[in-house]
């Protein structure tokens, strides 16, 4: 309830677009689908703006899976589907390497050296993966430095006395 009154994430859609594309997700050639952007708002205490992300979505006809695109809508209608497949433009989601990743980085966040280890392998495996994948590596940043200040703050205390 206090993570309610404190952040507000806010989802906006854009105008969807037809687009032919070849389904990495399922194999299909020159399936009919959707495309549209997503912005992603988070505001902390309904004011501040924290974290604005876009994120371009297609979704087939044939298995209805949402996929990552790399260029905007608008840019995949002018394309054929060979030409977004040969450029590398849809992108099925994230990887068990990259969850097995995340998981390393909350379970060694308060460890100094291992912990960011994992974070960034997971950033660099995982990063343009889905919006809950960014924000849980963002988590586990923030808690790693919550923890190594409180490290710090405590090594400080015990030498002062």
């Amino acid at each position: 309830m206090i993570e309610f009154l404190v952040l507000q994430h806010a989802v906006q859609e854009n105008d969807r677009c037809q687009v032919r594309f070849h389904c990495p997700a399922c194999g299909f050639r020159n399936v009919d689908g959707n495309a549209w952007a997503e912005f992603h708002n988070t505001r902390l205490l309904f004011l501040l703006p924290i974290m604005r992300q876009k994120f371009n979505w297609v979704e087939g006809s044939c298995c209805h899976r949402k996929l990552l695109s790399r260029v905007n809508p608008r840019e995949l209608t002018q394309l054929d589907a060979d030409e977004i497949e040969s450029k590398g433009l849809l992108i099925e989601g994230g990887s068990a390497v990259s969850l097995v990743l995340l998981a390393g980085a909350f379970l060694f966040f308060i460890v100094p050296i291992l912990g960011p280890i994992f974070l960034m392998c997971a950033w660099i495996v995982g990063g343009s993966s889905r919006p809950w994948f960014r924000i849980a590596c963002r988590v586990a940043l923030l808690l790693h430095l919550v923890a190594m200040n409180g490290i710090v703050l405590a090594y400080f205390m015990v030498e002062r006395r």
